[in-house]
């Protein structure tokens, strides 16, 4: 029931800036609301597909984290602080220099080996012509043998 209540509310803001900022922008159509429902529709149609193309999303999670993680969390603000104090001071013997140069190499090696690896899983888990079970549970192959 709270996925059923909730999934309409998580879309809103997506939802809203595809209508405001793409759809409806510098236009007065004749029936919003109608447009609007079917940008919801396609929403969960795409949401579904998703789900069905992708039933277990560990591996795709993996990738998603592993490519994110280590950009905004090391790269991205190393940047920032190098282009803010480009023309103020990076301390005493460029400390923030060396320590920024530092963090864009760590996030990049995370970002390369961990975004490897997450594939590596991915195409494991995704491309055997069996389906996998989480947890370690096997899926017995529907497999008929013709009778003796």
């Amino acid at each position: 029931m709270s996925t059923f209540l909730t999934y309409p509310l998580a879309g809103f803001v997506t939802i809203d800036i595809i209508m405001n900022h793409y759809i409806l922008k510098d236009r007065k159509p004749k029936h919003p609301h109608m447009i609007e429902y079917t940008v919801r529709l396609l929403f969960v149609l795409l949401g579904t597909l998703n789900a069905m193309a992708l039933p277990y999303l560990g591996p795709l999670v993996a990738v998603v984290g592993a490519f994110c993680v280590s950009i905004i969390n090391l790269i991205f603000p190393a940047i920032i602080e190098l282009c803010l104090r480009y023309n103020v001071s990076y301390g005493l013997l460029k400390w923030r220099l060396y320590k920024n140069f530092l963090m864009i190499l760590a996030g990049s090696i995370i970002l390369f080996s961990g975004t490897y690896s997450a594939i590596r899983i991915m195409v494991r888990e995704y491309g055997t012509a069996f389906p996998r079970a989480p947890d370690n549970e096997y899926i017995e192959p529907n497999i008929t043998t013709p009778a003796e």
